[in-house]
């Protein structure tokens, strides 16, 4: 299937940036090859894709230290996804995320420069991946790409000089998968190898930022018996990274290690260090064959130095983790209800420190990092609507997380409810709504709405409305880290925090129209309007406490010798906040204020034309607006009016590919 694809770009330039002045174009050629292996496996090859017709990602405003997770959307990458994965225990994380390939460079450009450019995201020269599952009940997948070297390049001002720098290496990725039904696919064992090699000999700015190799290994199993009635299973992965000292130094320090917290001694930050390794395993018990009863129960760990973010997903840091889940069913209609259940679960983790005492309740209480305890109820209705009540109680716990790589500090507990419904999926038209409220023991709020509605007029029409609202109360915001070796409170740092009070509102919309068999248009948009305002400054007083002291808000002199702030320790001079520690006039540092008004509109049209069987056309047109300004509230009239006033980016395509049949 090869293709021939030509783009443009408009939008308003930067002035003096001499790297776009308002238009773009761009070309390219590929293509993708499909061929069987007998009747049970197929190969599929990419050479240089384009992947300019999927759906844009939506906009995110993330205050937290993690990263975003985003869907694969990629038609290459999806397809037989699942012969490929190795799920780790939480919510997405996976041995194998496919985003890591392609993703957008990690490299900085140098300092000082007034304007740069880079790609994107990084060009993928090939990829092959083979999948399909023997008559013996062998599942395989195995998937190689290569991608190429990506070169941004900076403008100096001051001399009019343009320099040329390395953004992402050449990579090579690699992914081997294997799974074995036994006892008539009662039963399953598998494994998994994964790699990443990056080409970073001569890269000094890279190979400080970026690890050069990275291999995760696992084998996992699963296996029922009684009739399926109950399930065992577990894996167990092993994760190795190598490279210079100060990109492993960097993954010590991530959100996800936190190697450097100054009031542990489990755990040891080596600025030296030139690899890392870890490892993590869980087990799982559950019934899940009763007519009525059913449930679960799981252990877990997750050593300090597990790292698998080159090629995998994960937000967890090192743990040791137990839960379950206890549910009672009725599936046989009554009266009123078609059917109905309720489950109890609780989940509960600790710090790898429990270890070092594993018998002594004040080292498991001292190690205690997270918990919930949480009762739902779901009944669905004779006429198919459904009702979902959940009630969350997370306990007070020290948390390893608050300060961002700081000491230990209490997260305070919280209780939270959530009332959701839904109409009947089968109806022409239908209707969901979901309101959540989350409560902080020691202040704070957040309440979440949501409405949905999907129409299908006709059988070649589809529209779905996503409304969603948000407004939150944080009163323990991190905002950053201020080094003063003086303070000894909290081991000579200060760590500042603030009252944040958020509001939120997005509507996703999704428009299908099937004029043909032949002919299809797809139509996405996202506006999105969020603010966050700021409302007061303070710093942690004490390790493993919620005890801050607030700056107090004093009136802001500015005079020959710069900024005093009299009558309080905190003053204002715009967007800038200046914070007077001694108490005598004049600040000793300044930061920014957070407080934000962000605008942002994304959306994709595609238009697609089978001009010949197997053979297409792509159409696409792709715009984004965006603004920010420093204001700290929700206007929807006036945020919506600047949002359609922002100058657009539009980028438009024209996509043709031809189906060989060979």
């Amino acid at each position: 299937l090869p293709y021939a694809m030509g783009g443009m770009e408009r939008a308003e330039p930067t002035p003096g940036d001499p790297f776009f002045d308002g238009s773009d174009h761009r070309g390219q050629m590929g293509a993708d090859v499909r061929m069987g292996l007998g009747s049970n496996f197929r190969v599929d090859m990419t050479l240089n894709p384009d992947f300019g017709q999927v759906q844009v990602d939506p906009r995110v405003v993330n205050l937290s230290a993690y990263e975003t997770f985003y869907p694969e959307r990629r038609p290459f990458f999806t397809r037989d996804d699942r012969a490929l994965q190795f799920d780790l225990g939480g919510g997405r994380n996976d041995l194998f995320y496919s985003r890591r390939i392609g993703r957008s460079p990690q490299g900085n450009s140098p300092s000082g420069a007034e304007f740069t450019t880079t790609p994107g995201e990084t060009s993928i020269l090939g990829a092959g991946k083979v999948t399909g599952r023997t008559a013996g009940g062998l599942t395989v997948g195995a998937l190689g790409a290569v991608t190429a070297e990506e070169r941004g390049r900076a403008y100096f001002e001051e001399d009019g000089r343009v320099e040329r720098f390395v953004a992402e290496p050449r990579s090579q990725y690699g992914v081997f998968r294997l799974r074995q039904d036994l006892r008539d696919a009662q039963s399953r064992v598998g494994g998994v190898v994964t790699a990443v090699n990056r080409e970073l000999s001569g890269q000094e700015g890279l190979a400080a930022r970026i690890p050069g190799q990275a291999f995760t290994g696992g084998v996992d199993f699963e296996h029922t018996w009684a009739d399926r009635e109950w399930l065992l299973e577990g894996y167990l992965a092993q994760s190795y990274v190598s490279g210079e000292p100060d990109a492993l130094l960097r993954i010590q320090q991530s959100s996800t290690h936190y190697f450097q917290r100054p009031d542990q001694d489990y755990m040891t930050l080596d600025p030296d260090r030139t690899s890392l390794s870890g490892t993590e395993w869980r087990l799982r018990l559950a019934r899940q064959g009763g007519r009525h009863w059913s449930g679960n129960a799981w252990v877990r760990q997750r050593t300090p130095g597990f790292e698998v973010n080159d090629l995998g997903f994960s937000t967890n840091r090192e743990s040791i983790g137990a839960g379950g889940r206890i549910g009672y069913s009725q599936p046989d209609p009554g009266e009123i209800f078609r059917s109905w259940n309720v489950n109890f679960n609780t989940m509960h983790s600790w710090r790898n420190s429990v270890r070092d005492d594993l018998f002594s309740g004040s080292a498991w209480g001292d190690a205690y990092r997270s918990g919930s305890l949480g009762l739902s109820g779901r009944v669905t209705f004779l006429n198919y609507w459904g009702l979902n009540l959940d009630l969350d109680y997370d306990p007070e716990t020290l948390s390893d997380g608050l300060t961002r790589g700081g000491p230990l500090m209490t997260s305070p507990g919280s209780r939270g409810v959530r009332l959701s419904g839904s109409t009947d999926r089968r109806d022409d038209i239908t209707y969901g709504a979901s309101v959540r409220y989350d409560e902080g023991l020691r202040g704070g709020h957040d309440f979440r709405a949501s409405f949905d509605v999907s129409a299908r007029p006709s059988a070649n029409i589809a529209i779905s409305l996503d409304p969603s609202y948000r407004r939150t109360h944080s009163v323990d915001q991190y905002v950053t880290r201020i080094q003063d070796p003086d303070f000894t409170a909290t081991y000579g740092n200060r760590y500042i925090f603030s009252d944040l009070r958020r509001e939120e509102f997005s509507l996703d919309t999704r428009f299908n129209y099937i004029f043909s068999p032949d002919l299809s248009l797809e139509v996405f948009a996202q506006p999105l309007l969020s603010v966050g305002d700021y409302r007061s400054f303070k710093q942690l007083a004490a390790p493993g406490t919620f005890d801050f002291h607030t700056f107090q808000e004093g009136n802001t002199v500015e005079g020959e010798n710069g900024v005093h702030c009299e009558g309080g320790e905190l003053c204002r001079v715009g967007d800038r906040v200046h914070l007077d520690f001694s108490g005598n006039g004049a600040p000793d540092t300044t930061i920014g204020d957070r407080t934000f008004n962000v605008r942002s509109l994304r959306g994709s049209a595609v238009l697609r034309w089978e001009y010949r069987p197997g053979s297409r056309v792509f159409l696409v047109w792709q715009q984004q607006r965006s603004g920010r300004e420093f204001l700290r509230d929700l206007d929807l009239s006036r945020d919506a009016g600047a949002l359609l006033d922002a100058s657009p980016q539009n980028i438009f395509i024209i996509k043709v590919d031809y189906w060989l049949d060979i």
